[in-house]
């Protein structure tokens, strides 16, 4: 059961996807590829940002090098960071 299930979904995912690349064509033929890179990519980081996927923004490293991860030391360190620039 589960191999037509897969079967099915893949033919189904494939028709989408052609769909996608047909309106993504349809829209933004004869735009330059620098723009069409652009867009594509702020799409993906637009996604990622919904989906709450954190990079490794989260983490940052103290005066010493040392790597902090507790959302309360990276913020703390930020806020130094910013302080010293001032």
């Amino acid at each position: 059961m589960s191999l037509l299930r897969n079967a099915i979904w893949s033919t189904q995912y494939d028709v989408l996807r052609k769909e996608c690349w047909e309106n993504w064509e349809r829209n933004y033929k004869g735009m330059p590829m620098e723009w069409k890179l652009k867009i594509l990519l702020f799409s993906l980081a637009r996604q990622n940002y919904r989906k709450g996927e954190q990079n490794a923004s989260s983490t940052v490293k103290d005066e010493d090098g040392n790597l902090l991860v507790d959302d309360s030391e990276v913020r703390q360190r930020w806020k130094h960071y910013f302080a010293t620039l001032y």
